[in-house]
């Protein structure tokens, strides 16, 4: 519970210890006014305490927002510099648009005005360009991908480096920009899923503490192990995946689903399928 990990000291220290690996932590703008409309109370202030409580706990954290286009599709850029200030800690930041279906009203108050869902809609190219706009360019367009073990459309993703200047680098070559990314090779879905997700948390991992006995090589130059410290942890993922609801159902992309639920009855249904239409 991201609240919760914000709110009480120590809770970080004691999930860490009890073997978590990452906190996938709710976090939908950097602004009060956004969490108000979206979440129904100011957590600003609650998030960046619980991403200091991960930080001294030792836990990496991944940045989740939802995005809706009259709410918080202006602030992207904003939450990418919240992730540079902070990448020693916060590895990723996954964007949601914004699916309609569960607790979610069908009208959406903002501004003094009411918007109706389809208006609220956002797209994965939504994001990719207004994340190339609001950075400036910093995280350019050509450098976000599908992953290739699911649907093109479901879902992208691009791996960075903060070089000691401030500027990003990314870190995809250009062959694999032309051919997508795929996390494994294997045939069987539970291998795949297991590959998936062990792909995932390594992206999201922190460096391990430095060894006291290491030092610089003799010209001054970084030694290997403080080169790939140093890379883990300035590394950070930007990645997006767009759920779907009743309205935009693509049987194609259900058949490529990478995320099951398993039902009650014990069958595999994908994630989208089974919000909008099994579940009671």
């Amino acid at each position: 519970n991201g609240k919760r990990i914000g709110l009480e000291d120590g809770y970080g220290k004691l999930l860490k210890k009890a073997g978590a690996s990452t906190i996938f932590l709710q976090f939908d703008g950097t602004t009060d006014e956004i969490n108000q409309a979206l979440r129904g109370e100011a957590l600003l202030e609650i998030k960046k305490k619980a991403v200091e409580n991960c930080r001294k706990a030792g836990l990496p954290v991944t940045l989740v927002p939802t995005v809706v286009k009259h709410v918080n599709l202006h602030d992207l850029g904003a939450m990418v510099d919240y992730l540079l200030d902070n990448v020693d800690v916060v590895k990723g930041i996954h964007f949601q648009p914004v699916s309609f279906f569960g607790r979610h009203p069908e009208e959406l108050p903002f501004d003094g005005e009411k918007h109706l869902d389809f208006e609220n809609r956002v797209t994965m190219f939504d994001i990719i360009e207004a994340l190339d706009d609001q950075t400036h360019g910093l995280l350019k367009r050509e450098e976000l991908y599908p992953v290739t073990s699911g649907h093109t459309l479901c879902c992208f993703s691009g791996m960075y480096q903060k070089q000691r200047d401030g500027s990003v680098k990314s870190l995809i070559s250009s062959e694999t920009k032309e051919k997508g990314i795929s996390c494994c090779e294997a045939k069987d879905p539970l291998e795949i899923i297991r590959k998936d997700r062990d792909f995932v948390l390594n992206k999201w991992d922190l460096p391990e503490e430095a060894d006291s006995a290491e030092r610089e090589t003799d010209d001054g130059t970084l030694s290997f192990d403080q080169f790939l410290r140093e890379l883990k942890s300035t590394m950070f993922s930007v990645s997006c995946m767009a759920f779907m609801d009743a309205s935009n159902l693509d049987a194609e992309r259900l058949k490529r689903c990478r995320v099951q639920v398993l039902s009650p009855d014990d069958r595999l249904i994908p994630f989208c399928a089974y919000n909008s239409l099994y579940r009671q």
